[in-house]
């Protein structure tokens, strides 16, 4: 009867210390959001989690937004089963590129540009407005100096502008400054979004798209890194050492993304076979560059000294006979004895 209390009261207290309060905001850069609840967990020792979300979505198309880090470990254990008939078609999500790769794509001028006066350096020769309180000027930025001092610089713009005329403006007198050229425009806003995306605190939105639209009961698993769960024990002897209880405490760290509740938990102390795979970064294989390399000089074809040989004898067999043929010509027309 004691053994039966004791089991009791460890499966009690375990799964009462892995709930999680349902803060939203104490770790935002570890959310895994989704129309689907969790209702299955399970926590190994090795470092690794089963997450299973199940319910009733309306539509074809089921969103995850799930941390950057775990995006590799869901490419190769997701899956999706659809108790209604239907089954996934097909996920999409952005590419993965570094940030080196990302910046190289873009032109020279905006992977380095700063604030207003960054950006007249980098542009230069590109087509723009300004505007003051006065006035508004349009032309190709030209440049910009400094005229004043080291204590107090007085920094001027020069516009070309129509007629070939050159407007100068003061740098403090602008309120705003407009590129003309979309391709500038568009790789600034590019490289902006680089630098917004540095880390991983963005999540990537992944999408699952189904085969119908309508209602879906759906399963959705994946396996994902996850901090070990930690057990403690308590014992607790009574007063005349014969009442004896045995407390077990479980830590879990809930980084799932989503609050347990009437979740299904299992803590295990076994180790399965894990392992990293990347399926998200794009890969390329090098391939042999064959083309020639230095001066290329074109060759005449080889001339064969049989062929010059033949040549030469046709020749004179050709004068042979000629002269053969004149001295027959000459004996023909001689004068005869009788």
């Amino acid at each position: 009867m004691k053994t039966l209390i004791l089991l009791t009261m460890l499966s009690a207290i375990i799964y009462g210390g892995c709930r999680e309060n349902g803060d939203e905001g104490t770790l935002p850069s570890r959310m895994v959001q989704s129309d689907l609840p969790i209702t299955r967990v399970v926590l190994y020792r090795n470092g690794i989690g089963y997450i299973e979300r199940s319910g009733k979505i309306h539509g074809a198309i089921l969103n995850l937004r799930i941390r950057h880090d775990q995006v590799k470990d869901i490419l190769k254990t997701l899956t999706v089963v659809d108790k209604r008939g239907g089954y996934a078609v097909n996920i999409s999500l952005p590419v993965e590129k570094s940030s080196m790769v990302k910046m190289g794509e873009l032109p020279p001028q905006v992977r380095n540009s700063g604030g207003i006066l960054a950006i007249i350096h980098a542009f230069r020769g590109a087509r723009a407005r300004v505007e003051t309180d006065k006035e508004t000027f349009r032309g190709r930025i030209v440049g910009v100096e400094d005229l004043g001092t080291a204590k107090k610089p007085n920094y001027r713009l020069t516009l070309l502008g129509k007629g070939r005329t050159l407007s100068v403006v003061s740098l403090s007198a602008i309120t705003s400054l407009k590129v003309m050229d979309k391709t500038l425009t568009v790789g600034l806003e590019k490289a902006l979004d680089v630098s917004l995306n540095k880390g991983t605190w963005k999540p990537v939105n992944l999408t699952i798209h189904l085969s119908r639209g309508g209602t879906h009961d759906l399963t959705v698993s994946y396996v994902v890194e996850m901090p070990i769960w930690k057990p403690a024990y308590r014992l607790v002897i009574g007063e005349t050492s014969k009442e004896i209880l045995l407390q077990g405490w479980s830590v879990v760290d809930n980084l799932s993304g989503g609050d347990w509740n009437n979740v299904f938990l299992s803590l295990t102390a076994g180790t399965p076979l894990a392992f990293k795979y990347d399926l998200y970064t794009p890969q390329t294989i090098t391939r042999p560059d064959l083309t020639p390399s230095g001066y290329r000089v074109s060759e005449a074809p080889p001339v064969s000294a049989d062929s010059s040989y033949v040549s030469s004898n046709k020749d004179s067999d050709a004068d042979e006979e000629l002269s053969d043929k004149k001295e027959a010509e000459k004996s023909a027309y001689a004068p005869r004895k009788t």
